[in-house]
């Protein structure tokens, strides 16, 4: 029998830490890892990266802990980047998987020092954000992605879109590999969908009351903020029942946060201060409290203009949540329009807000999406299906 792989992952925000889909996509990852025994994995977690936080102040050591059945190593300034070589050697790491572009130099310097295999997970196309935005002008994040294409071993492509996207690329990685994120099974989302399929059953469907809209994920215009913004202020005043509830934001950037949340609230000035209360702003939310916000929506809007997977939509689909999305990038994978939730063209708010008043004004229709959906899920994406994708070569 073939040993595990000892697989060392560079990433942000692991688990209990949760800021948004990156952090519970590689602790569902470690999490699947452990309980299957197919690979040992150990994590060495960039919390809330300050880069200037030595400055002027006494050096705190790195974290060690375990979580999930792996070792792991947290750092939230440079002075602790020492600590990162003896941690991999302790662990025996043979593989040094990325899951971040900006820490993609470390763990390519990482790798060679321990003449370990470095491979890149494509969770992000910079150069497909900036060229979608229209701007030509490098980031520091998009050159930090176009050096992990070129260096690394292999780049796992999460979703077939971005299999294809970086193929078609004019300077191809060297080996692109199509590994499926997946999603954690969990009791409260098999009790969801058990609640909606009662819900559907008899002659009359029941109506949950008041409606629930969920829209989760990072602000940004990429992610869709904007179309929210502008779809926002008819929807509320055309469903006076409708309750609203976004979760997210950018929590490495204060600034642009509030100057997002600033935007949503002038959405609403058109309406009456009291309609305001039916927008909730919670902020990023743990991965229970989330299945929680699932668990009560009635649907999900994710208009984000690319998807690389989707991970909150097959989420909420796991639970049976309708969901709304956009074409053109990885929601097509997701979505198989009017058979398990309904498709948009991206940066048309018109047509997100008619597809939304759809599936309220046709709750039969949205409980069936949902529950199809559901059953989809299940039957492709949780992660004792995928896993192997990540690990076998």
């Amino acid at each position: 029998m073939n040993r595990p792989p000892r697989i060392l992952h560079l990433t942000r925000d692991f688990a209990p830490r949760c800021i948004g889909g990156l952090s519970r996509a590689v602790t569902g990852l470690v999490r699947a890892c452990h309980d299957s025994g197919l690979a040992r994995c150990a994590v060495v977690s960039f919390d809330g990266w300050r880069p200037r936080l030595d400055a002027g102040g006494v050096a705190e050591p790195a974290i060690e802990e375990r979580r999930h059945g792996a070792p792991v190593l947290r750092l939230d300034r440079p002075s602790q980047l020492s600590a990162i070589e003896s941690f991999a050697r302790a662990f025996g790491a043979e593989r040094i998987q990325v899951h971040d572009a900006l820490l993609w130099e470390a763990g390519s310097e990482l790798a060679q020092s321990l003449g370990a295999t470095p491979v890149y997970t494509a969770h992000v196309l910079q150069a497909e954000l900036q060229r979608l935005r229209g701007l030509d002008r490098e980031t520091l994040a998009g050159a930090a992605e176009a050096r992990a294409f070129r260096e690394a071993e292999e780049v796992f492509a999460p979703s077939r879109f971005v299999e294809r996207t970086l193929l078609t690329s004019a300077a191809p990685p060297r080996a692109v590999v199509f590994a499926s994120l997946g999603v954690d099974d969990c009791a409260a989302a098999r009790a969801s969908v058990e609640r909606r399929e009662a819900m559907s059953a008899g002659p009359v469907a029941t109506v949950a009351t008041p409606p629930t809209l969920l829209v989760a994920g990072r602000f940004a215009d990429v992610n869709g903020t904007r179309e929210l913004c502008e779809l926002l202020p008819e929807l509320l005043a055309t469903e006076p029942a409708l309750r609203v509830v976004i979760a997210g934001g950018i929590p490495e950037n204060a600034k642009g946060e509030r100057r997002w949340r600033r935007r949503l609230a002038a959405s609403l000035d058109a309406l009456p201060l009291s309609e305001h209360a039916r927008v909730e702003l919670c902020g990023w939310l743990a991965a229970d409290a989330l299945a929680e916000r699932y668990r009560a929506a009635t649907l999900l809007l994710a208009p984000g203009w690319i998807e690389t997977f989707g991970l909150s939509v097959a989420e909420a689909q796991l639970h049976g949540v309708p969901v709304i999305t956009c074409c053109g990038s990885a929601g097509e994978e997701r979505v198989d329009d009017g058979v398990t939730g309904l498709l948009c063209p991206p940066r048309d708010p018109a047509a997100l807000l008619a597809a939304v008043r759809r599936l309220l004004a046709e709750p039969a229709l949205a409980r069936r999406l949902g529950l199809a959906a559901a059953r989809k899920v299940r039957e492709e994406l949780l992660w004792p299906l995928v896993l192997r994708g990540h690990i076998q070569r």
